[in-house]
């Protein structure tokens, strides 16, 4: 053991010679560590040292030290050994291979340190400090290290962020090899933006929590690049597009009948040459390797305005010729640029007081997580999760324990509201509770398509569920997958029938371990942050080990509206104040003081005759948005808000619907709509970030009622409001309640303990 020791403390000190203006620092780096992990103290280190050389004294001859010996060579002879016996403690309790990190570390720091002081800006007093931290003086007392704590907090608000909430949080888990790998990945100049910061940071909490506890689980990214945000306006003012700075002050109506022209003019600039160098030799690197190109704004996933869905991001296939590659990525970074400029972007700035901000767009880089799948590419599954679940149909949820949003293949199909579609809700009190009860209504509310990058032709493709078995391993489709066998759910395909019909489920994934990991993975996120989140994830699954490898893309606060007590509802007096009552899945809350209903009606909607006329009920809708004041209306409507199909209901952005109290949706089996469970998507976090209470009523119902009359008998002010709509006034109807029911005003009561919902007339 002792020759061991003695064999790596040697070794030490030739690595540390090496350094020699470093050595005295990373000798104190070695002297904290073994204070802190053994309680060796620096006191006993001098008091051996001490020793030491008195013994040498004795060898030399020495008697009397005072008179035979000077200070100065007694001091130097102190120090020679108190360094020897640092190294020689150091090696008989720790590997090489901690000292290797403390010296890369320190080496980082260093060249740091030089970054800040060639910077014109460093003030003068910093340059001296960094001048005395380079030369080894100070940073690594007892006293917090306050100079490397410093240095840490300027290099986080030099190249990530100078939000003070952000700042106070990632000090606390980003260590200067991290600092040092993002900073190595950055191309061009600037920050790395938003949603960059947050996927770091939540990965930093992570690895620090394994770090001390190897059980903890275990998380990767994706390798990423940033393009810094610099490189936003060096990209406009080369191109001498002087609009940019002034679009945002334009109207919401102004911006959005110029965005296509926009964005064709964005689509024609040119990138720096330096810059368009760097991205042809990252595709390089990742040959055929499919990349996404993210938005990571400087506004975006902060507390109070995190963006969500608001910007774009872009699949790159990167499986062409080197210029087709180049010009895919170029084109592709060129969207999200534009997207700053888009009508719900500047909508929502608008409305968050954050137009006079200088904004900046920062774009993030990443590997798609997945594989190669005959001529397509995906990951086994995908999805969004949250700490909090405010999705509580039932008493045995605890809401605490956190929700997913899962779906086979890309997580695309996890955050938006795309076709006919559905997803998977799974609460992590228990993973296998479902909302829906009956194989029936397993089967109606299963996954139909799943997203796919085509690598052939570039595109994120729909791929229908019966075509699952021809991209995805038996081993993965018996995870993911149940067999409907004579109206049973089977998870056995040994057995299976040419009549049996695959569904997804994802029984196989939700009985293993992924379940309790990422529940444990939203704590310590939770924990870290000291706010709850909401992620995005997509899971590798290697099926020759079966481990399922957890991949965090994104990390952000989550959107959260105001928690109310629970609601009891009221009991009128008169039957024809009573406009509805329903039961279902609903959010808890009272919305009081409604002037004014805007009712889509279903079955005029749906017997409208071409798809034009649909998408001008979404414009109509958007116009009386921001015509009538304020939170002082309710939307009424068929089907899905926001789909993107609209025969399966209304298309509207988040500009169209961003001023009402709440947004109801309208199932009817007659008209051909049904409402969808949208939790976790973008466009149901837009609503609960905007105080917008989302509800289902089913007017198929037995248990509902609606006073449908009421609203088909008042005096439609449509024309009054939009004198150019009046061809809509069959499908769309605004009734204004200060007109129709002098001194009353409609309330919303919503129990999400009793699954009910009333709209009542009140008076004022």
């Amino acid at each position: 053991m002792r020759s061991d020791c003695e064999t790596r403390a040697f070794i030490i000190s030739r690595m540390i010679t090496r350094y020699p203006v470093l050595a005295d620092r990373i000798r104190k780096r070695m002297r904290r560590i073994l204070k802190k992990k053994w309680e060796i103290s620096e006191e006993f280190l001098r008091s051996e040292a001490s020793q030491k050389a008195l013994l040498d004294q004795g060898k030399e001859g020495i008697t009397d030290p005072v008179s035979q010996e000077s200070a100065e060579r007694w001091s130097a002879r102190v120090r020679e050994h108190f360094r020897q016996i640092t190294d020689y403690y150091f090696a008989c309790h720790f590997p090489l291979s901690t000292v290797i990190e403390i010296v890369d570390d320190i080496k980082f720091v260093n060249l740091q340190l030089q970054e800040m002081i060639d910077m014109e800006d460093t003030p003068f007093e910093l340059q001296d400090k960094v001048e005395q931290l380079k030369n080894g003086k100070g940073g690594e007392t007892d006293d917090e290290d306050a100079e490397l704590q410093n240095l840490k907090v300027n290099m986080i608000r030099n190249f990530i962020s100078e939000r003070l909430e952000f700042i106070g949080v990632a000090k606390q888990f980003f260590t200067f090899n991290d600092l040092q790998e993002i900073k190595a990945r950055i191309i061009g100049t600037g920050k790395i933006g938003g949603k960059a910061a947050g996927m770091l940071l939540a990965y930093a909490m992570l690895q620090r929590a394994r770090e001390k506890d190897e059980s903890e689980p275990n998380v990767f990214i994706p390798a990423c690049y940033y393009l810094g945000s610099d490189v936003f306006y060096q990209f406009f003012e080369e191109n001498e597009a002087l609009f940019f700075q002034v679009q945002k002050y334009k109207s919401v109506e102004q911006v959005e009948t110029e965005y296509a022209v926009l964005k064709r003019k964005v689509e024609r600039y040119k990138f720096p040459p330096s810059v368009t160098m760097k991205l042809r030799n990252l595709l390089n690197k990742f040959e055929g390797m499919p990349m996404v190109v993210r938005s990571s704004s400087l506004l975006e996933d902060n507390v109070r305005t995190s963006f969500a869905g608001k910007y774009e991001s872009v699949f790159v296939s990167n499986s062409g010729k080197p210029e087709e590659n180049l010009e895919e990525m170029l084109s592709a970074i060129k969207t999200v640029y534009a997207s700053v400029f888009s009508p719900d972007v500047i909508a929502y700035r608008k409305e968050k007081n954050l137009v006079d901000y200088d904004e900046k767009m920062a774009v993030l880089i990443q590997n798609v997580v997945g594989r190669h799948r005959d001529g397509m590419f995906a990951p086994f599954i995908a999805g969004v999760g949250f700490s909090l679940n405010m999705f509580k149909w039932s008493p045995r949820i605890n809401e605490e324990d956190g929700l997913l949003r899962v779906v086979l293949g890309l997580g695309t199909r996890a955050v938006e509201r795309v076709g006919n579609d559905y997803t998977r809700i799974v609460p992590l009190t228990d993973p296998m509770l479902r909302p829906e009860k009956s194989p029936a209504e397993l089967t109606r509310y299963a996954q139909k398509f799943m997203d796919m990058l085509n690598l052939e032709t570039r595109t994120v493709e729909a791929i229908p569920m019966a075509d699952a078995e021809k991209y995805f391993r038996r081993d993965e489709i018996s995870m993911a997958m149940s067999l409907l066998k004579d109206g049973y759910l089977s998870d056995s395909w040994f057995s299976r029938s040419p009549s049996d019909r695959p569904i997804v489920t994802l029984g196989g994934v939700l009985k293993g371990t992924f379940p309790g990991k990422y529940k444990r993975i939203l704590q310590l996120l939770r924990d870290g942050y000291g706010i709850h989140v909401d992620t995005e994830f997509a899971i590798d699954y290697d099926g020759k080990t079966g481990e399922m490898r957890i991949f965090l893309l994104q990390c952000r606060p989550l959107a959260q509206g105001t928690r109310l007590a629970p609601v009891t509802l009221p009991n009128p007096g008169r039957k024809e104040d009573v406009l509805f009552k329903a039961i279902g899945i609903t959010p808890c809350g009272v919305v009081n003081g409604l002037r004014y209903i805007v009712w889509v009606d279903p079955s005029a909607y749906r017997n409208l005759p071409e798809e034009h006329l649909r998408r001008s009920v979404g414009n109509a809708v958007g116009r009386l948005n921001r015509k009538l004041p304020k939170k002082s209306f309710v939307m009424f409507g068929p089907g899905r808000w926001g789909t993107c199909d609209v025969k399966l209901g209304v298309n509207v952005r988040y500009g169209d619907i961003n001023n009402c109290a709440a947004l109801v949706e309208l199932a009817e089996k007659e008209s051909g709509f049904s409402s969808d469970v949208s939790y976790g998507t973008h466009f149901y976090l837009d609503l609960i970030e905007a105080n917008i209470f989302p509800l289902s009523i089913f007017l198929d119902d037995p248990a509902t009622e609606f006073n449908r009359g009421f609203i088909r008998d008042a005096t439609n002010r449509l024309t009054e409001l939009l004198p150019d709509h009046g061809a809509l006034a069959e499908v769309i109807r605004v009734v204004d309640l200060e007109k129709e029911t002098p001194g009353k005003r409609l309330s919303i009561y919503m129990s999400l303990r009793r699954g009910r919902s009333m709209g009542v007339l009140e008076e004022l």
